[in-house]
């Protein structure tokens, strides 16, 4: 299916720009949804530490 699609792209200048568009906003969605789990996971760790520091503060 790709072949095929890369075939009529390249017969196509105006379906090529549409590709290229749909293309370029995957990425953009991927590169998103990989910032945001990066920022999840560090808030998740800050999390952690916070608990472990207010529970060895509340201990001692």
């Amino acid at each position: 299916m790709k072949a095929q699609t890369e075939k009529i792209a390249k017969a196509s200048p105006c379906y090529a720009r549409l590709l290229n568009s749909v293309q370029r906003a995957e990425l953009r969605r991927r590169e998103l949804a990989r910032f945001l789990t990066t920022r999840r996971t560090r808030f998740a760790f800050e999390d952690a530490l916070r608990q472990v520091g207010t529970t060895s503060l509340a201990q001692a």
